[in-house]
């Protein structure tokens, strides 16, 4: 008999393996069977785990969105000191995660799980304002001033990976580029 850290454990391993598997085949092309097959789960684990499809494709993107936000917002920490460099290399980190964010947002537009998905929205805010307020401190700059610009990022990060309108990315991260300096010295001292 299992304990429930071990089931836990297991459950989260499981979707570790069940992402990357919905990010390669789509939201529509993923069925149970290659999910089995794919994680190496049986069927009836599946279901001791999880109510049906939906819960296993929201929990999977859950885990997604929290894995993608810790790589990405750990690349922006490791280069905060060299923005230039940022701005020009960002892209080129979020495309590194190109299927992924696809699935994610298969999943947030879907009639299906988008309503259900995007409650996790909540919680990846929650996450993603804790990034923004650590890394205001850092760099000594107002939370609200620097999540604005993050949220220019996330755009351009949008516009990059879903539209594969890179050109028009690289030009909004170049804008966010050369304001940076303006928005630094309207800082309240």
């Amino acid at each position: 008999m299992y304990t429930v850290s071990e089931q836990t454990a297991e459950r989260i391993g499981f979707l570790k393996k069940a992402f990357p598997v919905f990010a390669e085949h789509g939201l529509e092309n993923t069925t149970i069977r290659i999910l089995c097959r794919e994680t190496g789960t049986v069927q009836g684990t599946l279901y001791y785990w999880f109510d049906d499809k939906t819960s296993i494709v929201c929990d999977a993107a859950r885990y997604g969105m929290k894995v993608i936000t810790d790589g990405i917002f750990k690349y922006i920490s490791a280069n905060k000191s060299d923005l230039n460099s940022l701005c020009y290399d960002f892209l080129d980190e979020v495309s590194r995660y190109k299927k992924e964010l696809r699935f994610l947002y298969q999943v947030a537009a879907s009639p299906v799980y988008g309503e259900k998905i995007r409650e996790a929205k909540k919680e990846l805010s929650h996450i993603y304002y804790k990034y923004v307020c650590r890394l205001s401190e850092r760099i000594n700059c107002d939370e609200q001033m620097l999540k604005s610009v993050f949220d220019l990022f996330i755009s351009a990060a949008v516009n990059c990976v879903i539209w594969d309108e890179k050109e028009k990315s690289q030009m909004q991260l170049e804008f966010i580029y050369s304001a940076l300096p303006e928005i630094m010295r309207a800082q309240p001292n």
